[in-house]
């Protein structure tokens, strides 16, 4: 139990100092019984968004994976592979196909290159999956994995989600400086970081609005407190247990997903809410010795925008910006000049403006450069 403590702290340590990631791909081979690991985020049509981290692979290996085309085929296994399993249910391949020449019959090159370097057997789970994308981890043996494997990596397979997602969030952001409150600024998901005496210390702009907006929460002696009695007990167990685990206490559970119902007055949210250790590498996290943040979303809301981001990439003043964020959700100037509260016409001359600016010409244009743009955050339950 320790052990699988320690690897949920180092699993959210690395989503937010990606060095840390083989350190985690090291601690899962330890607790799952894995002689080689893979952690990957896979997307053929945008290779540039394409992380993987390993443990005794060797990075020549990892090249050969890629320039052959492998990558594309263990992508097209896995779809087929991981049709009929849900997120976060590990699956073997010797369950699936029968056994190793089952399973080279159905990958054919791709389980050739496994066999030269030693691997007969898989063991995956995926977070996220698609046509031509997978994100997940996998565990690749010669021999039969051993008898806990498989429910130690479900078991591990929501904090792993959790992690790949805000190590995606903050890749999108990330800025050559050491200021980690500066690139929370930019996300268009809400973020609240709390300290050990399950303090608020930092709470970016757009978790300011979700909070205000809601109704259904307060802050109370400087922390987040629903208005309902069970989810305000709740919330507390998940603050305090991933505080724990970030000081690698020996705790059974690190954090979790709590969902807080739509008030008169806001929409639902969904807050995930994780450990995180006093890293050195941001001097805010160490300053403020932040133990766990809590990402907020709304459960069924709005595209948000990273707007900040929008301004310097395109300079956009932040009217343009806003006129942005109201078409992204209605595609309709009429729509966004009643938000706006000004004159179809002045709208009609904001677009022709932000058209020019971000080098689009029509609106389908504008909109499908947005939703490319949009920062949506995934909750891992």
């Amino acid at each position: 139990m320790v052990q699988e403590q320690h690897l949920i702290g180092d699993i959210y340590d690395a989503a937010i100092n990606s060095q840390l990631w083989p350190q985690v791909t090291a601690g899962l081979a330890d607790v799952c019984g894995g002689e080689k690991i893979m952690l990957a985020v896979t997307d053929v049509l945008q290779p540039g968004s394409n992380f993987q981290f390993t443990h005794n692979i060797s990075p020549d290996d990892i090249a050969v994976w890629r320039q052959q085309g492998f990558d594309a085929l263990e992508v097209e296994l896995h779809e087929r592979w991981m049709a009929n399993v849900a997120p976060g249910e590990p699956s073997s391949s010797d369950e699936f196909f029968g056994g190793p020449d089952g399973f080279r019959a159905a990958a054919g090159p791709f389980y050739d290159m496994l066999y030269e370097r030693g691997i007969r057997r898989q063991l995956i789970v995926m977070f996220d999956k698609g046509h031509y994308r997978l994100a997940g981890v996998g565990l690749n043996n010669y021999e039969p994995f051993p008898a806990h494997s498989a429910a130690m990596l479900k078991r591990l397979s929501p904090h792993l989600s959790r992690a790949v997602e805000i190590h995606r969030q903050l890749v999108r952001v990330r800025s050559e400086n050491e200021h980690l409150y500066q690139m929370l600024d930019l996300l268009g998901t809400g973020v609240v970081l709390v300290d050990r005496a399950e303090r608020i210390r930092y709470a970016n702009p757009v978790a300011r609005q979700q909070l205000q907006q809601h109704g259904g929460i307060s802050v109370r002696n400087e922390g987040l407190l629903p208005h309902d009695l069970g989810l305000a007990r709740r919330l507390q167990e998940l603050v305090r247990s991933a505080i724990r685990a970030s000081q690698r206490d020996n705790t059974p559970v690190a954090g979790g997903v709590l969902g807080i119902p739509a008030t008169a007055d806001g929409q639902a949210l969904t807050l995930s809410v994780v450990p995180l250790s006093t890293l050195a590498a941001y001097r805010d996290l160490s300053h403020d010795q932040i133990a766990a943040a809590l990402f907020i979303s709304q459960a069924h809301g709005e595209h948000h925008l990273p707007l900040a981001a929008l301004q310097e990439l395109y300079r956009l003043t932040p009217r343009e910006a806003q006129a942005c964020q109201a078409f992204v959700n209605s595609a309709d100037l009429e729509s966004v000049a009643a938000e706006l509260g000004v004159q179809l016409s002045t709208v009609r001359s904001m677009m022709k403006v932000i058209y020019q600016k971000t080098g689009q010409d029509s609106q389908a244009g504008l909109m499908r450069m947005l939703m490319e743009a949009r920062l949506d955050f995934r909750h891992f339950g």
